[in-house]
Order: C-alpha cells, then structure tokens, then sequence
C-alpha cells in the first residue's frame, strides 16, 4: 500500500512525524502523532497521518479508533471521511467503504482520493465503465498523486502510444547502473513482451463466442474424496488435463508440458501463491491458440514454473479465462457447460456496467478483485449469533475450507496446530482447526464443522482487501452446480440434483 500524506502542515509535531516517516522509523512517527492527539484531540491533520499510517500497518483496530474519534468530533470533514472509506475497504467492508466515499464527495467535490476510491468500489461490483470514469476524474485532479497515477497507468490500454512510451523507460531502466533489475523493469518487461505477442489481439479470444460448449470435466479423487475437477486440453498437438481452479488466474503449465508443446518464452515472472516459502521461479508464455473439448481459444497468456520448483505434471486453469460466457461448473454431470451471457453483447474486454436484467433471477452479488471471486458472507457462531461481515474466496483449487486466524477466535474456539496444507510457495505454517462456524451467503446458510484456520494476509494484501475464508471444494462440491457470471459480477448456487 502506498502512504500518501494528504494532510496539510499543522505544527512542528507533524513535520516532526513526517520526518520519521521519511527516515523509515515508523514507530517513533506513530508516538509523535500520537502525542499530537493527547494534547489536542481535535487535531484533524494529524489523525488523517496517524490512521493513515496505520492502516499501511495494517493495524486495523487501532487506525478504527484513531478515525471513529476523530469523526465524532469532525463529522463534516471529507479527509476523515475518506481515510474511513480507506479503511473499511481494505477491511473487506466495500459497501460501507462506498458510503464513507459518498460522504466525502458530498463534503469536498474534489477530494480525487475519494472520487479514487469510489471507482474501486464500482470496479468490484462490476460497473466497470463507472470506474473507469471516477479513475479519468480523479486523475485530472490530481495527476501527482502516486496512488491514483499508478492506477490510471495501470488501466491504459495495450495502446501503440503506452508501448512506446514504457519501451522508452524499459530503456532507460536497463541501461541504469546496477547489478539487478528493479521491480519496475522487471513489471515493465512483462508487459511489454506479452503486449508485443498479443499484437493489439486480446488474450484468450474464444474462435466463436455466440454459442454454447459443454466441455468434458474430469475428477480428480483421493479415494472416494473429491478433490478437484480437470479438464482435458491440447496445446499444437501435445495434450494434458489441468485442474479447474476458480481461485486462479489465467494458466500455468507444467514445465514439461510448455516444452512438450512449443510454447513460446517470452520474459521471466516469479510465481506465487499459498505457503510460508519465497515465490517459485518461471516466465511467460504464448501460446496461439489452446484446444479444450470444441473450444478454440486464441492469443493465450500463461505462466510456467521452471523445472523442479513445483508439481509440473499438468497445471491450472483459471476459470476467468472463460468471462465471455455464462460458466457453470457442473461436478455432478461432469461437465464446464459455457452459455452466451444474458443482454448485451460483450466483447470481453471493453468497459461496461453490469447488467441486471430479469435472465439473471436467482443470481447473487459477488466481487471480484483481480482474479478472485469474493463472496459476502455473514459469519457466526452459530445462527443466532451475532453475526461479522466478510468476504468468502471461491475456490475450487482448495481441496478444504479455510477461515481467516485473524477472524476466527473471534468467533468460535481455535485448536493446536496441523501439517496438512501446502502451496505453491511450499508449506503453510500455524495452521490450526476452528470448531463450528455458521456461513450465511447468497440463499444458504450452512453449519461447517472443524474449519482449517491460517493466515490469510498474503492473499489480502495483494488483493488490497481483506480475505475472511475460502470456500473450497467440500463446500462448493455440496451444491449440483456453481454458475459465475464475470461481466456483471454475480453468482448462482444450484443445490437441486
């Protein structure tokens, strides 16, 4: 998370604080500010730094504290309205977030952090063209803002116009003295090589878009255990089954099948996901068209570890590589039955707004973020207990279901720690076992006994909010099927057999 100092100078205990931040003592900021508040609680500027700061922490709580006081004595401030919608964002609270945003905006009409992250509330729930929108406006705002300029960087096009000009400071990057590339031109060097291959294409184009597939699902078993579903593809000749994963994004091959099938190396890029180990080294490929069952899909992107750093046997499938249609994952049948989506025709790629119209009855409101399917979901006890908001990961790739350490001895007892849970970053550690939770989501509530608890910070903090659980396969595999919907963000769980 970038740390922005919004706030306006406000005495020497402020530029005091601001000079700790800049020498990286970020205890000895908190203290002076800290200080500031003791002596004169209604200091605006310095609890906007001060929950700021924490909230880069990621101390919650506290930086909790730090607004909900300073609002009550400033409630028409549109800073402090703004660090809360900050706050409940990252908090994984996102209609609340979207409240505190509006507050803002109604307060202060140019408050571009705001009109920010207000455009990120509409991006998770699909009003994407909205977003794009408020992003355009908060940028003419104010450009110099390094959070809304990495964004509105982040959301250009695969245009001639970006490719020169990041080709311009991949240049300049390389050629700058220094044993290792930065972050930067390593991200820069990516993009320009996958920008390049696709040659103003779109990725993962399907050959037909107006009809319907229904494409084979293997399943993956452990005894009698379900524990995944593949399905079956062939890549210039070479063929290879790859576990539907909805947690993922795009493909990773296995590095004997990239070989196997001539998939072309385009840059290096470090893979990472669940485990306590460092990201496993790989690169990105091309691949001019996937096969899987009669669907032809061009122009594909994928990520494949190098040899030895995991299991290369086979790989992933994202389930995202499929928004263009209607996916329903049918376990029972033993199918991935792919539809035209409802209304309006998408091209996959272009900006729209959700849309919500009566084929979509039955359909509940998930989030996505990057690649994750994030569930709202009431938490609890039991039925009758009180009851936390959260955000449920959607994960057919989770052979268990996972609640959050962070939210889980809030509500029910946690136990000692197991060794069952790996990754690909390698194995997890402090795993433990939660005893009955109560998940409240679209029409279901259902009772889930002895939870698998670990961290989820990592997966948080990438998504830029926060991860309650997963709902992995004995879950999900309860239901006939599971129907997503990526253009206007909704789910449907069909429990009939």
């Amino acid at each position: 998370m970038f740390l922005v100092i919004t706030a306006a100078a406000n005495g020497d205990n402020l530029d005091a604080a601001r000079e700790q931040l800049r020498l990286g003592h970020t205890d000895a900021a908190i203290e002076v500010l800290q200080q500031q508040l003791a002596k004169d609680p209604a200091t605006v500027a310095a609890s906007i730094l001060l929950s700021e700061i924490l909230l880069a922490a990621e101390r919650f709580d506290d930086a909790d504290q730090i607004v909900e006081s300073a609002l009550a004595k400033n409630k028409s401030d549109a800073g402090l309205q703004r660090v809360l919608g900050d706050l409940r964002f990252r908090e994984g609270r996102v209609f609340d977030a979207e409240k505190a945003y509006k507050a803002a905006i109604k307060l202060d009409s140019q408050n571009a952090r705001a009109i920010y992250g207000i455009s990120r509330v509409f991006d998770a729930t699909a009003f994407r063209k909205k977003a794009s929108e408020m992003l355009q406006v908060a940028h003419a705002i104010d450009p110099r803002d390094p959070v809304i300029a990495n964004a509105f960087e982040e959301a250009a096009p695969r245009s001639a116009a970006v490719l020169a000009r990041r080709d311009a400071e991949f240049a300049a990057l390389r050629s700058a003295p220094g044993a290792e590339p930065s972050p930067r031109q390593r991200a820069l060097e990516r993009w320009i090589a996958v920008t390049k291959a696709l040659d103003g294409k779109p990725a993962f184009e399907p050959a037909a878009a107006d009809r319907s597939y229904r494409l084979p699902m293997g399943r993956l078993m452990d005894g009698r255990r379900l524990t995944g579903g593949s399905l079956p593809i062939k890549i210039n000749g070479a063929k290879a089954g790859l576990r539907l994963d909805t947690g993922a994004g795009g493909i990773m091959l296995g590095s004997r099948l990239a070989e196997r099938s001539g998939v072309k190396r385009l840059a290096e890029g470090d893979i990472s996901g669940i485990g306590n180990g460092p990201a496993v080294k790989g690169w990105i490929g091309y691949a001019p068209a996937i096969q899987i069952g009669d669907l032809t899909l061009q122009n594909c992107i994928v990520q494949v570890p190098e040899k030895g750093s995991t299991d290369d046997s086979g790989g992933l499938i994202g389930s995202d590589i499929f928004r263009r249609f209607l996916v329903k994952i049918d376990f029972a049948g033993q199918s991935l039955d792919l539809d035209p989506l409802p209304g309006p025709a998408w091209d996959g790629h272009s900006v729209t707004n959700r849309y919500e119209g009566p084929e979509l009855a039955g359909f509940s409101q998930m989030l996505i973020v990057h690649h994750y399917l994030l569930i709202p979901t009431l938490i609890g006890e039991s039925a009758k207990a009180e009851q936390t908001q959260g955000l449920f990961l959607l994960d057919t790739g989770s052979q268990l279901n996972m609640v959050s350490t962070n939210l889980a001895p809030e509500i029910t007892k946690v136990h000692g720690s197991l060794d069952r849970v790996r990754g690909i970053s390698g194995k997890v550690k402090n795993v433990y076992e939660a005893d009955k939770i109560v998940l409240q989501f679209a029409t279901f509530r259902q009772l889930n006994l002895d939870l698998t608890s670990f961290d989820l910070a990592g997966f948080s903090r990438g998504a830029g909010l926060e991860f309650s659980g997963i709902m992995g396969l004995p879950l999900i595999g309860m239901f006939a099927s599971v129907t997503l919907d990526y253009r206007d963000g909704c789910v449907k769980f069909d429990y009939k057999r």
